[in-house]
This record gives structure tokens, sequence and C-alpha cells, in this order.
């Protein structure tokens, strides 16, 4: 997570920061077909904790019915 490298030299401001608000990173996505699936790697935890941030994913599945006779 490019986000994630760009924080960590900053760590020490972060967690003062989530010790007084909840601080997360959003992730929303919308998908009309297959969900592609949605991981994180020890190495994203570990720094997600290391900042005191948390993870919010909100992720939609697009179904509708295409039928041309209605």
């Amino acid at each position: 997570m490019d986000v994630l490298e760009q924080a960590l030299p900053n760590a020490e401001q972060f967690c003062q920061v989530g010790n007084e608000y909840q601080v997360s990173v959003q992730l929303v996505g919308w998908f009309h077909n297959n969900y592609p699936g949605f991981g994180l790697d020890r190495a994203a935890i570990s720094g997600l904790a290391r900042l005191n941030v948390g993870i919010d994913c909100d992720f939609y599945y697009l179904y509708y019915d295409s039928r041309e006779d209605s």
C-alpha cells in the first residue's frame, strides 16, 4: 500500500492522532461481475497497527436484471 509507505515515516504523529480520533483507511468498491477478493499481507497489517489506523471496507455487488422483455 503506497499510502502506508508514505505514512510510516510519521508513525509517531499518526499514533497520537489515533489516540484522540478514530482513524481508518476506507476502501469502497462496486463490482458488476466477479468480486476479485481482498487481502492484506502481514507487513500491511503490521504497518496499520503501528500507525494506530483501522481499515473499513465497503464492497458492493451491483446485480441487475437486464432482460429485454420487461
